[in-house]
């Protein structure tokens, strides 16, 4: 269980544009990249999974006496903390970035142009896992990058094994769900500097 003390202010960053934060009660942990692909049956976070990014951004804020206290999950520590912070500070990031793109904001903004998002990582997967294998030394940021690992992310272009399968969709998922459509357009030049957020420095 998450138990902090003496904090003084909020983990996670808040919005520029405090409006955006009504997006938070639409999109749920899930969708936040903590989850290794390569091993889809991980536990650890499914508590994560199914609460809303408004309450996981409520238990991150300190409460009276600076207490940060994560109310029922068992499977989360402290040393956990650092890397949830990083993937609700991310899924931020993204909200604001598909703000400027659209003025609607009857929609999800977090789901905008996935579709023609999806159909870019999916056209260029190869080249994506090319990248982030040869570019990354340790870590991505979900998990460290092991050997066994490598073979998966390798495998998943070409195998339709379930492990290489369901590695190759959430990776799509997540490479969709944290870029722009500008940004993966980059891609298809060449470009493909945008897939340095998914590496840990």
């Amino acid at each position: 269980m998450i138990l902090l003390k003496n904090v003084s202010s909020s983990l996670v960053k808040d919005y520029e544009n405090k409006s955006l934060s009504k997006m938070d009660e639409l999109n749920f942990g899930n969708i936040l990249l903590l989850s290794n692909p390569t091993n889809f049956e991980s536990v650890k976070y499914r508590s994560i999974n199914y609460t809303s990014l408004a309450k996981v951004k409520k238990y991150l804020m300190p409460r009276e006496g600076g207490i940060v206290k994560w109310p029922w999950c068992t499977k989360i520590g402290n040393s956990d903390v650092p890397k949830i912070v990083t993937a609700v500070d991310l899924y931020t990031d993204q909200i604001e970035k598909q703000s400027k793109l659209t003025n609607n904001r009857r929609i999800n903004l977090f789901e905008y142009q996935n579709k023609e998002k999806q159909e870019i990582v999916m056209d260029k997967y190869a080249d994506i896992i090319d990248y982030l294998l040869c570019t990354t030394k340790e870590e991505l940021l979900w998990s460290k990058l092991t050997d066994a690992q490598r073979k998966v992310y390798l495998s998943s272009i070409k195998i339709n094994h379930q492990v290489e399968r369901k590695t190759r969709e959430k990776m799509i998922e997540y490479i969709s769900n944290y870029t722009t459509l500008e940004e993966l357009e980059n891609l298809e030049k060449e470009n493909y500097k945008v897939l340095n957020k998914f590496i840990k420095r």
